[in-house]
């Protein structure tokens, strides 16, 4: 309480004036502190203030107002301007706050391949970098820029001949622009890569889509690495790609930080062969019509397995056959590359079974009455199954007085009635089945 009372009484007898409440701000401003620099030089800045005249002071603040940051601790610093405010004649004070950063190490360059093939440059990542600007210069032409987010820099297939100098610039980049490191300089000179002809090997140039082969990948000097469409493998297998695809195989071979190359391009090709009807059933004998078709990659064979054969550039084929039992009908056409394809149609056959005849019968009438009254007026066997017939008749004397093959007899002997009475007949019946009987015996005729 005492120390309040003596400051009130100080102030009134004019020794200390201070307006309480009253704002600085409100009455001057720094104009060109920016927020944010670095400890190294070329940063120096002189400040200014929208304001009434005063003084500057803080670290690396001189007396003329001129802000120089080079050695400054990284971190946050104060600047404080102080002026006499205009309206109460006191002191007032502003304070500015900037960051101080420190400027990125340069990068270590090391020159790890130069050669004909390609040129490498590495170096350990800086601390703090985002990316890295690096410029390349060969033999001392115009620099061309890359920007790169890796520690590492390469170019291949550029030409390069043995004694090339290929000069680096490496500058590593800060979030903070004046940050950004001095640029890292190193050359790089070519030497020379033996000639090595670096060639695939054992591929055929078509593939048969879904055949099921397996090939290894190989080439004139191993150690390398095989790419099939980009993809890495080390075996090649029909069954993975598409009829109709190309399949570019690509070997690289790096040989004591030389680069060697070679190239395979392969078609795989297919054929998709089709039997129409696929399956059928029918009766024993009856007439089977195929047709069978397969796609269009240069059709240049179809077989059957009846054998039957057809050379052609047409992609249809049909054939008909009589159907005599179960069978399995095999299509198979092959194209100019080799590929090929089967196709199967089912054949079932409904054997034939043939009627169930009766057995066979001979009968033969005993009387009959030639008379013209179109009632039993005839003579012949009779019975079941009978195809043919041979008859002879003859009278009681043994006479042969008729002879007919299928032929009835009518009672007539020399153009006249033959006399009632008893006669002899002998004959021989034929049957639909092959077999025959024979059969004598005694027919009256009767007036």
């Amino acid at each position: 309480m005492k120390t309040i009372v003596c400051l009130i009484i100080l102030c009134s007898l004019g020794f200390f004036s201070l307006s309480f409440g009253q704002n600085c701000e409100d009455y001057a401003q720094f104009t060109n502190l920016n927020t944010e620099y670095c400890n190294s030089a070329g940063n120096a800045v002189t400040l200014t203030v929208n304001g009434p005249m005063g003084t500057f002071s803080g670290a690396g603040v001189q007396a003329n107002g001129l802000f120089n940051p080079i050695g400054l601790p990284t971190g946050n610093t104060n600047i404080v301007y102080t002026f006499t405010n205009p309206d109460t004649g006191t002191p007032c004070q502003i304070t500015g706050t900037t960051t101080i950063y420190a400027k990125l190490p340069s990068p270590n360059l090391d020159c790890l391949i130069a050669n004909t093939n390609q040129i490498t440059v590495d170096w350990s990542n800086v601390n703090g970098a985002v990316n890295y600007n690096v410029n390349y210069s060969i033999n001392g032409g115009a620099f061309q820029n890359i920007q790169t987010n890796t520690s590492v820099f390469s170019l291949s297939d550029m030409g390069f001949m043995a004694g090339d100098v290929i000069q680096i610039q490496v500058q590593a980049i800060s979030n903070i622009p004046c940050a950004n490191s001095s640029p890292a300089q190193t050359s790089c000179v070519i030497s020379d890569c033996p000639i090595l002809d670096v060639q695939i090997e054992n591929l055929p140039t078509v593939l048969c889509a879904e055949s099921g082969e397996v090939f290894p990948l190989s080439a004139n000097i191993s150690g390398g690495t095989f790419t099939v469409n980009g993809v890495e493998t080390t075996t090649l297998t029909n069954d993975n790609y598409p009829a109709g695809s190309t399949l570019n195989i690509d070997y690289e071979l790096n040989q004591d930080d030389c680069l060697y190359s070679s190239s395979f391009q392969i078609f795989v090709d297919a054929v998709e062969a089709s039997i129409n009807p696929a399956s059928i059933t029918v009766d024993e004998g009856d007439t089977v019509n195929l047709i069978a078709q397969a796609n269009a990659y240069a059709i240049s064979t179809f077989n059957t397995n009846w054998g039957n054969a057809i050379g052609t550039d047409n992609n249809t084929w049909n054939d008909s056959f009589v159907a005599q039992n179960d069978s399995n009908v095999i299509f198979w056409a092959t194209n100019n590359n080799g590929c090929s394809d089967t196709a199967t149609a089912a054949i079932t056959v409904i054997p034939f079974v043939p009627p169930v005849l009766p057995e066979n019968v001979l009968n033969v009438p005993n009387v009959f009455t030639p008379n013209g009254d179109n009632l039993n007026d005839v003579f012949f066997p009779v019975g079941v199954n009978i195809e043919s017939y041979e008859m002879q008749i003859f009278d009681r004397w043994g006479n042969l007085i008729f002879e007919g093959n299928n032929t009835a007899w009518d009672g007539i002997f020399k153009a006249e009635y033959a006399p009632a009475g008893v006669y002899m007949y002998y004959i021989i019946a034929h049957f639909t089945d092959g077999t025959q009987a024979e059969r004598a015996g005694n027919v009256s005729i009767l007036r």
